[in-house]
């Protein structure tokens, strides 16, 4: 849980006011009350305000007096009446007061404190107050579910102030100050050479110091843009810390686009300046001649041939570093544009969600990586990611938590299923995330007698498959700890806990406070066990903090929130789920990827469950194919096992009974692999470009039956 200056137990008047004042003078807030968010403030008494008070409130921090007009306050009275039995007594004010309808006027307090950076935890009964050294220094409280939870300031954020007007640069310097010779990374340069390399908080600053100063040199500015197309490396985060600093942003750039895919991003960011690894040089050179916003070309030279040659007008990133380490000091804004995280286009052309300096370090961003990663390590943790850093897993999930919460991580250049478990022994590695296909890729890796001998405890997993849940918690000995978060989910999420006592397959729940729901087309909120798409509630408090803004589509960020049948705004995630009678949720597909087929929605998910259950298989892609009647069949790309192979009407008949009639694919195509993004995720989108072809398989040209039994 995300320490704070001050804990407010108890969001009544009083409480809320403190919570404003302390938020007003800068200082980190949270407001803790036993009721749901939507009653915080009620009472069944009414409650007497001095207009003398309301006018100090309103002259000192801004807080606006109760309105009549809004039904806050009853019209400014003189008298009042105190009633006892029989006895009445009729007493006249000093001054004139308000008497307050408490739930309004509360409610009202709320929202204005939110919107100043309070943060709200309703449903929780705090127990008690956590004493050290004679002082109090947090509280215990238990959520609606009976979890026990706390609220503890850490040692290291004593003497920082995150506040509304805090920038990155600042909470990276304070990092150097407090913690400068803790190892903060050992990056794998080479695994099987024995390579490795470690830094230092104090070396994270010194040497993003320098290259903000030498891209200043070469003649870049702030608001600037920055695409990054490079290999995992302590370079790809110092340029992201680097653009901080500057004022400018960061593109993340997948390192497999080629061509007009690599184009279009580096065109649509507006990035005046690209930092590519000298091995990816070649898909830069490409396409430089049509890059008419490309001003400058950096190069990451480490570990290049010795023959290697940078290109005309080109300089390498290692002698942009070679600046002045002093402090970067450029006016910039928290509302400043800090970086670019495209969408992987699975289904259409990639989205830019844009980031500013205010929204990661805001306290809905960093609430949600502190919380999500809470449920799967502790601060004592080594986290390990080989993940892509472009990705917002391994950037956001892993690493900047990592540096947020002082986490030692080892990071790695990519994903090896074959070295994967020796580099978490080597390095003694508790916890690692898995995206994708990996989990099931783990498990298709030949078993080893040292398959449990390692440190590890906890893999936080994101839509593993059922079936091989728990096949993989007994088989490497670890515990698997699912959630759910999207870089463009508002800061939305949902985790399983920390409990052991969690159905298999689970998604988790949404944190207290937080309205998890499931909603058909058309706009309906449906039942238990009723598959419908993800929707999480909006309070007209969150409209800000949740906005998400995808850069040059202002459409596409409006139609995340939309408003329901019951009149209330929806964040929509895209993806297909269910949730049971107990709150749990379970994901079923990605919304774009559900096929329709002749009146039956098919989750293309729960096919290729089945299909990757036979022995011969590897893995599996189904998706829909649009057919004569206007409509979707069901079609399926399949890589078998090395050495394998299986006749279609094999495939169908494992298939029979293990799936409705109405699924089971009418196409089948072998292939030799699937087309991934980097995190392992099958793009669709090419394999339905493609479509039929001279190979691809037509169960309704042949005679093979379907059993509709």
């Amino acid at each position: 849980m995300y320490d704070y200056d001050v804990c407010v137990v108890g969001g009544g008047p009083s409480g809320v006011i403190t919570a404003y004042s302390v938020a007003k003078a800068g200082y980190t807030c949270i407001i803790l009350d036993k009721k749901p968010r939507g009653l915080i403030g009620d009472k069944n008494c009414g409650d007497a305000l001095d207009s003398l008070y309301t006018d100090i409130l309103h002259e000192k921090l801004g807080i606006e007096p109760p309105s009549v007009e809004l039904g806050e306050a009853r019209d400014l009275i003189n008298k009042f009446t105190i009633a006892t039995g029989t006895l009445e007594n009729q007493l006249s004010a000093q001054t004139p007061g308000y008497v307050v309808n408490r739930l309004v006027y509360g409610q009202r307090l709320l929202k204005d404190a939110e919107k100043i950076g309070v943060e709200i935890l309703p449903e929780v009964s705090v127990r008690n107050v956590l004493v050290e050294n004679n002082h109090i220094i947090g509280v215990e409280y238990f959520d609606k579910e009976g979890n026990k939870n706390r609220i503890k300031k850490m040692q290291t954020v004593k003497k920082f102030r995150l506040s509304r007007r805090t920038l990155l640069r600042d909470f990276i310097k304070h990092k150097a100050e407090v913690s400068g010779d803790k190892v903060f990374m050992t990056y794998i340069r080479d695994f099987d050479k024995d390579i490795d390399e470690k830094y230092n908080y104090k070396d994270f600053h010194i040497l993003s110091n320098r290259l903000g100063n030498g891209l200043f040199k070469l003649g870049l500015k702030k608001g600037d843009g920055v695409a990054l197309m490079e290999i995992n490396s302590p370079e790809f985060l110092l340029t992201i810390f680097a653009t901080f600093k500057m004022g400018a942003y960061s593109v993340m750039v997948n390192v497999s686009l080629r061509g007009e895919g690599l184009k279009y991003i580096i065109d649509h960011s507006d990035a005046s300046a690209i930092i590519v690894h000298w091995s990816f040089l070649p898909a830069i050179v490409d396409i430089k001649s049509e890059l008419s916003k490309i001003k400058y070309l950096i190069v990451d030279i480490n570990g290049a041939p010795d023959d290697f040659k940078l290109p005309e007008g080109a300089v390498s990133i290692q002698e942009v570093m070679q600046a002045s380490e002093v402090n970067i000091d450029v006016e910039i804004s928290r509302d400043d544009m800090c970086m670019l995280m495209y969408t992987a286009g699975t289904t259409g052309l990639p989205k830019a969600i844009t980031f500013w300096q205010g929204k990661l370090l805001g306290g809905n961003n960093l609430q949600t990586l502190v919380n999500f990663a809470g449920m799967f390590s502790e601060p004592e943790d080594i986290p390990f990611t080989s993940l892509p850093l472009f990705h917002s897993n391994a950037l956001f999930l892993t690493t900047l938590l990592s540096y947020f919460g002082e986490r030692s991580i080892i990071l790695g250049k990519r994903f090896s299923a074959s070295r994967h478990w020796d580099i978490c022994r080597k390095y003694n590695v508790t916890t690692f995330n898995a995206l994708g296909a990996m989990i099931p890729i783990l498990m298709k890796q030949p078993e080893r007698e040292n398959d449990r001998d390692h440190k590890v405890k906890v893999v936080g997993s994101a839509a593993c498959p059922k079936e091989l849940w728990v096949a993989f918690e007994e088989r490497f000995g670890v515990k698997i700890r699912e959630g759910y978060a999207a870089t463009d989910g508002g800061g939305f999420m949902l985790t399983a806990g920390a409990s052991d006592d969690v159905p298999v397959g689970t998604m988790g729940k949404p944190p207290a406070g937080v309205i998890g729901e499931i909603m058909d087309n058309d706009g309906a909120l449906l039942g238990p066990d009723e598959v419908g798409e993800l929707v999480f509630l909006v309070r007209e408090s969150e409209v800000e903090q949740r906005k998400v803004k995808y850069f040059k589509d202002k459409k596409a960020s409006e139609n995340l929130v939309q408003v329901g049948k019951d009149g209330q705004k929806w964040f929509h995630t895209g993806d297909l789920a269910t949730k049971d009678k107990e709150g749990w949720f379970y994901f079923i597909d990605r919304k774009k990827d559900s096929i329709r087929r002749r009146g039956e929605n098919i989750a293309s998910f729960s096919i290729e469950k089945v299909i990757n259950l036979h022995d011969k298989v590897l893995e599996s892609a189904a998706y829909g194919v649009r057919s004569e009647l206007g409509e979707d069949e069901v079609m399926v790309a399949i890589v078998m096992k090395p050495g394998e192979s299986i006749t279609p009407e094999e495939l169908l008949d494992f298939c029979q009974g293990k799936m409705a009639y109405f699924m089971i694919p009418r196409y089948i195509d072998f292939v030799e692999k699937l087309p991934k993004s980097e995190v392992h995720r099958i793009m669709k989108r090419f394999l339905k470009e493609r479509g039929i072809t001279e190979t691809t398989y037509d169960r309704e040209k042949t005679e093979y039956k379907i059993n509709r039994a």
